[in-house]
């Protein structure tokens, strides 16, 4: 069997945020309540270089995406006496309770979020972050008082033609 050199260096795709928000949910178990705001952000949009690329009969645009996720959650139920800010150790170890179920459908908001990208032609890249899991940290907080959550959640993307470029080649 033959091996395809790795590239060294791949090549970064300049982009810029044309529509950005997070995603929102709605919590509510016993005293805890609130909302969870989550976001994927694009740190950075690469390409392979030109002798690394794969067949691609459709000429599809093909790009990694590195994301950077953030998290904050907006208390508005019980608080506790703030404790040390815990470790990924303590988090791991510590009991938790899976609370997906007490996220109702009608309390999500998970847009697509949209990035233009310095390409030729321009192309956009959508981005959709959808939360799988989120399980409460029993009797540990986030260092100020507030329920900690461990967020299981997954992001796609997909790379569509700028819809400037599809007026301008008509």
């Amino acid at each position: 069997m033959s091996s395809v050199p790795l590239p060294e260096k791949t090549i970064s795709v300049p982009f810029m945020a044309k529509k950005f928000d997070y995603n929102r949910y709605h919590i509510k178990y016993n005293d805890i309540e609130g909302i969870l705001n989550l976001a994927n952000v694009v740190a950075d949009v690469v390409k392979p270089p030109r002798e690394f690329s794969v067949p691609n009969p459709t000429n599809e645009t093909i790009v990694g995406v590195r994301l950077v996720p953030i998290a904050s959650f907006t208390n508005q139920g019980r608080k506790i006496k703030p404790s040390k800010q815990p470790n990924a150790d303590d988090i791991s170890t510590a009991d938790s309770v899976d609370i997906t179920n007490f996220i109702r459908d009608e309390d999500k908001q998970e847009p697509w979020n949209e990035y233009a990208l310095a390409h030729d032609p321009p192309k956009i890249l959508k981005t959709k972050t959808t939360l799988l899991r989120i399980l409460l940290v029993v009797d540990r907080d986030d260092g100020f008082g507030n329920p900690l959550f461990n967020l299981n959640h997954n992001t796609v993307h997909v790379v569509i033609d700028h819809p400037a470029s599809e007026a301008g080649s008509r």
